[in-house]
């Protein structure tokens, strides 16, 4: 059996910090801007209110992965089942959504332009999503072939979502598809600066371990034996 690797994370940090909408709000502010210092310094902000087993997950979806990068699960999600739910959840009608997908050039970017078109019936009743709710909820996607029960999940999974960029985030981070401008080396430098570690360090702990979330553990705790915690394996 492959252990969770949400099973260290806090169930009270929420998905987006601070705020149910503050992850997506750093998220955009990333993609809002080609300047590498004001990305590190945007979300070295945001990383550092994590707690540990919290900024693992923080750092693996702000990279757009719903696994570590040595984990072989995948959620065998595509557009075609995650288009099915929105339509159900919006209540919009398939022409619209479809040439509102063609316009933005991405179905997350359409959900967010959607969402605010949907009944009010639609607002969450439960607390808002967090990293662990979000991390479960890809596991339970990967562990299952069977579509129907995949709609049922992602139903959850949006339904879940309380404000239109959350959700188009989540969609982002289903298709792997950020579009923030922000990759591995940029992920490492912001840690490094959310715990003011020396980036040359970490550099060494990613060409020594190959996991950016050993990196993180290194960055965020510091000595060897903080890279036994086995989250980016298999």
């Amino acid at each position: 059996m492959i252990p969770s690797s949400c099973s260290n994370a806090s169930n009270s940090a929420v998905f987006a910090l601070q705020s149910p909408n503050r992850r997506s709000q750093v998220s955009d502010a990333a993609a809002g801007t080609t300047k590498k210092l004001q990305k590190y310094a945007i979300l070295a902000e945001y990383f550092r209110g994590f707690s540990d087993a919290d900024l693992r997950l923080a750092v693996r979806f702000a990279a757009g992965r719903t696994f570590a990068a040595t984990d072989e699960r995948v959620l065998a999600v595509g557009g075609a089942i995650v288009s099915d739910v929105i339509l159900r959840l919006l209540r919009v009608d398939p022409q619209v959504y479809h040439d509102t997908v063609v316009s933005s050039g991405e179905i997350g970017e359409a959900i967010s332009k959607l969402w605010s078109t949907s009944p009010d019936s639609l607002a969450p009743s439960r607390p808002p999503l967090t990293l662990h709710d979000l991390c479960e909820c890809f596991e339970d996607l990967s562990s299952t072939g069977n579509v129907r029960r995949k709609s049922e999940i992602l139903a959850e999974l949006f339904s879940r979502c309380a404000f239109p960029r959350e959700a188009a985030y989540v969609a982002k981070i289903i298709f792997g598809d950020m579009r923030t401008g922000v990759q591995e080396g940029l992920l490492q430098a912001a840690v490094a600066q959310a715990f003011a570690k020396p980036l040359a360090a970490g550099e060494y702990a990613f060409i020594l371990y190959n996991s950016q979330v050993k990196v993180v553990g290194y960055f965020a705790g510091g000595g060897d034996s903080y890279f036994d915690f086995g989250v980016d394996s298999p």
